[in-house]
């Protein structure tokens, strides 16, 4: 055996390594210490949502529930006949399902249990708004087996919607470029109903509503400006306000506002409400959500409010929430929902298939009427429509074929056109 420096050894064995002395009952206390105590609960605390909470509590005694969990944990049986019937519409859904905080998820949605559906589907309806936006709402947080279904019967049943539906016209929208960031280039307007004065004030590019209520006396400029300044303060100074030529705002008192806080206005047409369409169609919602709120004459203010909330947070066509464009994220409402659904990953992927599903019904919608055009070959003699006339009167022949049916046409002059396929016909003139 030979002796070997610990500093010429190619690997340390484990004798070099022992500790030499066993360490004393103070040190290895303080060594818990540091791992354990007020420090490490106060890593742990995380604030519990009550509604989330009585989801739970719900969930803990519902029988189905409690059997899918334990599916879901557990594993699923190899055919779906070996299920409960009960749980069938889960089958297709067993690999997305997941147990987290002893609640069952599919992806960032809660599975909400039988018992807690109903009340879900009530604040889900707290905004009144129609049956697609109330279903890309739930997508957000919810889920259960049949919930589109349940959306609109309860959007169908709900009385008050039915009695207040607008009218059914078609209003063209403004092709306007929207602006670059939230609330410098705004609409506002002012309405009446219940007997109440009310101002909306609304942010163009994010589309969050902001509501100032003037009780029973209709507002002056004075009023308006002093609620304007209050909102200034919150979400600061707009370049761009478009408003109607009412009083309040062609008044001297209300130029010389603007003028002093640096606000160009853009006021509409006479007799032509849609140049301000955009406030125009905040008030009819907001007039809508009001309606709806009051009662016996008197604005419920708890579901008011709890409706706005919950407007704010509905996804337009755009897949994307006032809440969203302006704060970056949903608000928490009385419609619970899982942290998960709060994270930005799940909220694009959300965000993704919406517009999927959006671009899909655009795509179908169009198609309806259209019909694909046989390819022309080059060579092929064909007449060219005029854009102007909509009139067959050019003639040419086809030189190269390119991509998304597009073709370059050499005309008799030497001429040479590009043009989509729709605009070309076959013709045997030479």
């Amino acid at each position: 055996m030979e002796w070997k420096q610990g500093k010429d050894h190619m690997i340390p064995d484990c004798l070099s390594r022992a500790p030499v002395c066993v360490p004393e009952t103070n040190e290895m206390l303080a060594e818990i210490d540091e791992f354990s105590g007020p420090k490490s609960t106060i890593y742990s605390i995380e604030l519990e949502d009550p509604s989330l909470r009585a989801i739970a509590e719900i969930a803990k005694n519902d029988s189905e529930y409690q059997e899918l969990k334990r599916y879901v944990m557990e594993g699923f049986p190899e055919n779906k006949e070996s299920l409960p019937a009960a749980l069938h519409p889960y089958w297709k859904l067993k690999n997305l399902l997941t147990v987290e905080d002893d609640m069952v998820l599919k992806g960032y949605q809660l599975v909400i249990p039988r018992a807690a559906r109903k009340e879900v589907l009530i604040q889900l309806h707290k905004s009144h708004q129609g049956i697609e936006k109330t279903k890309r709402r739930a997508r957000q947080t919810v889920f259960w087996p049949a919930i589109s279904s349940d959306i609109q019967n309860i959007v169908e049943a709900c009385k008050l919607c039915q009695e207040l539906r607008p009218s059914i016209q078609k209003e063209p929208l403004m092709n306007d470029p929207l602006p670059d960031r939230p609330f410098v280039d705004v609409s506002m307007d002012l309405f009446s109903t219940g007997g109440k004065n009310f101002m909306v004030y609304v942010d163009r590019l994010s589309g969050w509503p902001i509501i100032v209520q003037f009780g029973t006396r209709c507002p002056n400029s004075a009023a308006v400006i002093n609620s304007l300044r209050r909102i200034f303060s919150d979400t600061g100074i707009p370049i761009r306000i478009r408003c109607d030529g009412g009083p309040q705002f062609s008044s001297l008192e209300f130029k010389e506002f603007l003028r002093k806080w640096k606000i160009n206005m853009s006021p509409s047409s006479p007799h032509f409400p849609q140049s301000n369409g955009h406030a125009e169609a905040a008030v009819k919602v907001m007039k809508s959500l009001i309606l709806k709120c009051t009662k016996n004459g008197v604005l419920d203010e708890e579901e008011y409010h709890a409706g706005l909330l919950e407007f704010r947070n509905t996804p337009t066509s755009t897949g994307y929430s006032p809440s969203q464009l302006l704060t970056g994220r949903p608000l928490r409402s009385l419609v619970p929902a899982h942290r998960r659904s709060f994270s930005r990953n799940w909220l694009d992927a959300a965000n993704q298939i919406d517009r999927d599903h959006q671009r899909n019904l655009v795509a179908e919608q169009f198609n309806k009427n259209a019909k694909n055009l046989n390819p022309l070959d080059v060579g092929t003699n064909v007449r060219i429509q005029n854009p102007s006339t909509k009139k067959w009167d050019m003639t040419g022949i086809i030189v190269d074929r390119g991509e998304y049916r597009k073709y370059t046409i050499k005309c008799p002059s030497g001429r040479v056109l590009i043009r989509n396929r729709r605009f070309l016909k076959r013709t045997q003139e030479g």
